[in-house]
C-alpha cells in the first residue's frame, strides 16, 4: 500500500510539471520535477523488490525527458527566476552586466526613454529585452525598431505597456523568438504581417490591446503556437485560428465585438485551458467545443449576455474537461449541460459565483461522479442542492459563501451532503450525526452561537 501511495504521489508531481511547463511556468514546473525526483530517489534505493527497481526506472526516463524541454524553454524563453524578478520589480537600465567583463544577454528597462544611448555590456547574442515603463508611456517606431533589427538572437521580448502605433517589420526577423508580449498598448491598431515569420513563436499576449482592429491574413504559420492572449476592438481572425493547431492555451478578454465562435475552435485540437471574459456580445457556447477532446479547463467569466444552453448532440462524444469556473453571468439560468455531462467522469472541480440569476441546479449534476471539489459563491438566488447528492462518492469538500439561502437548505438537507468530508457554509454551524466523521466549516458571522451555547 505505501509502495502504490508513493508511486501515485511520484505520478502526480509529473504530471503537475508537465502541466506547469506547458503554461510556460517554468519556476513551477522545475519546483514539481524536484520534489518527484526526490521521491523517486527514495523509491529506488529500495531493490529489494524487482517491480521497485522497475518503476523507479520508468520514471527515471519521465523526469528525464520533461528536465531536457524544460532546460530547452528556460535556455530559449527565460532561463531562471533572476529573469522574471527583472520583470517584476524595479530594476536599474542594464540587468546582468559583470564588473568583471562579463556582458549581458538579459536586458531591463525601467522607465524607458526614446534616445539612442549605447550600451556596451550587451552580448551579441542577448537572450531577453523586458521594456518595463511607466504606464502607457508613449515610444515611437524607430525606437522599436532600433532593438528588434539590432537583436536578431533574442528569444524573448516584453514590450507590455509601451504605446506604439505599428509594431516595425524588423520583428519578422526574430527567427529564434519564443515569446512576445505586447499587452496593453492601447493605440496599436493593426498587428504587423511580418510576425507570420515567427514559425518558432511559442507565447503571444495581445492582452488589454483595446483599439487592435486588423490581424495578419496569415495567422496560421505560427505552426508553434502554444500560447495566445487577445484582446480586439474588431473581428477575432476566426479562419486563422482554427489553423493553430499547437495552440494549447486560449483566452479572449474583451473582445466586444466577438459575437459567434461556432466553426473557429473545431481545429484546437491541443486546446487544454479556453478562458473567455469581458465578452459581452457573445450570445452562445459554440458547438464545436464538443470536439476539443483535450480540453482540460474552461472559465467564463463577465460575459453578461451568455446562455450556456447548448442543444444535445446524438454523436457519442467524450470530453475530459477536469476545471469548470463561470464567474458573474447574471443572465444565465442553466449550466452548459452538454460540456458537463460529456465529462462526466472527468470533471473534478467547479467554481460557480456571481450568477443572481440562477435559482436551481439541474438534477444531472449529481452524475458528475468524478467531482471532488464544489464551490458556490454570491448566488443569492440559489435555492437548494439537486436531490441525490450522496451519489457524487468522490465529493471531499463544498463550499458555499455569500448564497445564505443555499446554506439554510444545506442544513435542512443535511443527509444530502452528510457523505462530504469538508463543508463550508454560511453564516451558521451545523453539526452531522455521523460519529467518528470530521466536518470542517466556514462562520463568517463570529456573532452566530455554536451548538453548545458559547460564541465562537
Amino acid at each position: 500500500m505505501k509502495l502504490r501511495r508513493t508511486v501515485s504521489i511520484i505520478k502526480d508531481a509529473i504530471l503537475d510539471a508537465e502541466t506547469q511547463l506547458e503554461q510556460n511556468k517554468l519556476a513551477d514546473s522545475s519546483e514539481m520535477l524536484n520534489a518527484a525526483a526526490d521521491m523517486l530517489h527514495k523509491l529506488a534505493s529500495d531493490r529489494s523488490q524487482v517491480c521497485t527497481f522497475i518503476l523507479s526506472f520508468i520514471y527515471y526516463l519521465k523526469i528525464k525527458g520533461i528536465r531536457k524541454r524544460l532546460d530547452g524553454m528556460a535556455a530559449t524563453i527565460m532561463r531562471d527566476r533572476d529573469l522574471m524578478r527583472d520583470y517584476d520589480q524595479d530594476a536599474p537600465d542594464i540587468k546582468c552586466v559583470n564588473p568583471r567583463g562579463w556582458v549581458a544577454q538579459y536586458l531591463s528597462f525601467y522607465g524607458i526613454e526614446d534616445d539612442h544611448r549605447e550600451f556596451p555590456y550587451i552580448a551579441p547574442d542577448l537572450l531577453a529585452i523586458i521594456m518595463k515603463s511607466s504606464p502607457f508611456q508613449p515610444v515611437t517606431q524607430s525606437f522599436v525598431n532600433r532593438w528588434t533589427s539590432n537583436c536578431r538572437p533574442i528569444r524573448l521580448l516584453c514590450l507590455s505597456g509601451s504605446q506604439f502605433e505599428v509594431l516595425p517589420d524588423s520583428v519578422g526577423s526574430l527567427e529564434q523568438l519564443r515569446y512576445l508580449d505586447l499587452s496593453w498598448n492601447l493605440i496599436m491598431v493593426e498587428l504587423s504581417e511580418a510576425i507570420c515569420k515567427l514559425k518558432g513563436l511559442q507565447t503571444l499576449i495581445l492582452l488589454g490591446c483595446s483599439r487592435l482592429k486588423k490581424f495578419p491574413e496569415n495567422m496560421r504559420k505560427l505552426i508553434n503556437l502554444r500560447y495566445l492572449e487577445i484582446t480586439t476592438n474588431g473581428i477575432l481572425p476566426g479562419n486563422e485560428l482554427k489553423y493553430l493547431h499547437s495552440l494549447r492555451y486560449l483566452h479572449l478578454y474583451s473582445c466586444h465585438h466577438l459575437v459567434d465562435l461556432s466553426g473557429k475552435m473545431q481545429g484546437l485540437i491541443n486546446l487544454r485551458t479556453f478562458i473567455l471574459q469581458g465578452c459581452d456580445n457573445v450570445f452562445f457556447l459554440p458547438d464545436d467545443i464538443t470536439y476539443l477532446e483535450r480540453l482540460e479547463k474552461l472559465v467564463i467569466h463577465s460575459c453578461s449576455n451568455l446562455n450556456q444552453t447548448m442543444d444535445l448532440q446524438e454523436e457519442d462524444r467524450r470530453l475530459n474537461l477536469k476545471v469548470f469556473m463561470i464567474y458573474e453571468l447574471h443572465q444565465t439560468m442553466d449550466l452548459p449541460q452538454l460540456i458537463l455531462q460529456k465529462s462526466a467522469n472527468t470533471l473534478e472541480y467547479m467554481r460557480i459565483d456571481s450568477c443572481s440569476s440562477l435559482t436551481t441546479l439541474p438534477p444531472w449534476l449529481t452524475d458528475l461522479k468524478s467531482l471532488q471539489k464544489l464551490e458556490i459563491v454570491s448566488c443569492s438566488e440559489l435555492s437548494s442542492l439537486p436531490c441525490g447528492m450522496e451519489k457524487l462518492t468522490t465529493l471531499e469538500e463544498l463550499e458555499i459563501q455569500k448564497s445564505p439561502t443555499l446554506s439554510e437548505s444545506c442544513r435542512r438537507n443535511w443527509s444530502n451532503i452528510d457523505h462530504v468530508q469538508n463543508i463550508h457554509l454560511d453564516p451558521a454551524v451545523a453539526s452531522s450525526s455521523r460519529s467518528g466523521k470530521i466536518n470542517l466549516f466556514l462562520i463568517l458571522d463570529p456573532a452566530v452561537p455554536s451548538p453548545s451555547g458559547d460564541n465562537e
